[in-house]
């Protein structure tokens, strides 16, 4: 039987728009920053759970995408986390989401007062033995970008 490879891709970004809300988050209000891909001005990330390909989805060699946003509160945890897309819509979903939930992050060096911030993640779900063009982060980002 031929092994499955998986990968799942985080890749950092920003947004303010929301689609989907999470019902197992802390509701903060809203931020009045938002930060850019790859900020690290206003918060570094401390620690960043890869998500779990979703089992169903793996045997049937499902590949996807999900961009969560969500804010970074004043002590660098998570709250808020909202779908804003997904592709295919649902089959990740739950797995991003409970990756994000997990997410910490400290202050960065332009943030000394720790001012909570807006940003997003995007999870792309691939398996291994797909197209090389499906295995590049820069697919799945293009794909889940708003």
């Amino acid at each position: 039987m031929k092994k499955i490879f998986i990968y799942v891709i985080l890749l950092a970004g920003c947004t303010n728009q929301s689609v989907k809300n999470s019902s197992e988050s802390v509701s903060v209000p809203e931020p009045e920053i938002v930060v850019g891909q790859l900020d690290n001005r206003y918060w570094t990330p401390k620690r960043n759970a890869g998500a779990v390909y979703p089992r169903a989805a793996l045997m049937k060699g499902i590949q996807g995408c999900v961009n969560v946003t969500y804010i970074v509160t004043k002590n660098g945890s998570i709250a808020n986390p909202i779908i804003i897309k997904s592709i295919p819509e649902g089959v990740f979903d739950e797995a991003a989401l409970k990756a994000t939930r997990k997410f910490k992050y400290t202050p960065g060096v332009d943030n000394p007062e720790h001012v909570p911030v807006r940003t997003h993640n995007v999870f792309a779900f691939t398996v291994k033995g797909a197209s090389k063009e499906t295995q590049q982060w820069s697919y799945w980002n293009d794909k889940c970008r708003i």
